[in-house]
């Protein structure tokens, strides 16, 4: 996941709708939004413009403090602002594929975890691969049945219920019931038991779906 924040939120929008063309879970927030939204569920920062903010280094500062090992990156029109105080910056001109490519790479010089990288329990969702399969075998999900289960890995082990799973796996202006969440997770179930003869989420009662990993069924066993 990547929390996408810009004073502006429609120019924070614009660059969170291309990564979810692009597969990629991401939200886009204000200064002040990501003050609450920002967790250890995000795997990367990207901070918009930051010569806009009153004082950048504290505000960079302030969001180290919330999570610590979330790599936070900028990119700028020019570099007025001391690029020290990210990990790494970018010319806003950057091709947003090229962009997501220098983060990942960074995460993976560091051992953090990947953006675009969606893998678990032999399952693999991740952007770069030409389907969703489960130990190679393709699971034929739709591309939002595919942005339901990227959510679900990135969230891994913590479960979500379907309001989440709507403000992260959803567009904002393609964001539908609640309601439907159950129903896309009863297809995703029924196409993963298929090949697998197991359910791919787990339910659970006022807190929401969680991948059906041996470690996941072993923990709520008494209650699933």
């Amino acid at each position: 996941m990547v929390l996408i924040i810009s004073a502006s939120k429609k120019r924070a929008q614009v660059i969170n709708d291309i990564f979810y063309y692009m597969g990629v879970i991401s939200c886009a927030v204000t200064p002040k939004e990501a003050l609450s939204e920002i967790s250890g569920l995000y795997r990367a920062v990207l901070l918009l413009e930051p010569t806009e903010l009153p004082d950048p280094e504290e505000y960079v500062t302030k969001l180290r403090s919330y999570a610590s090992s979330v790599p936070i990156f900028a990119i700028s029109e020019k570099a007025s602002v001391p690029m020290c105080i990210f990990d790494a910056s970018f010319n806003d001109s950057i091709y947003s594929s090229t962009l997501i490519e220098e983060i990942v790479r960074y995460q993976n010089e560091r051992g953090l975890p990947l953006t675009a990288h969606y893998r678990l329990a032999g399952i693999d969702a991740s952007c770069n691969s030409e389907r969703v399969s489960v130990f190679d075998t393709s699971l034929n999900f739709t591309k939002t049945e595919t942005m339901i289960l990227r959510y679900l890995i990135a969230s891994y082990p913590a479960p979500q219920n379907a309001g989440r799973i709507v403000k992260y796996a959803y567009k904002p202006s393609k964001r539908p019931e609640i309601s439907s969440i159950r129903t896309h997770i009863s297809v995703m179930n029924r196409k993963f038991r298929e090949i697998t003869g197991r359910n791919l989420f787990v339910g659970l009662e006022k807190e929401g779906y969680v991948v059906s990993t041996p470690e996941i069924l072993k923990k709520y066993m008494a209650t699933v």
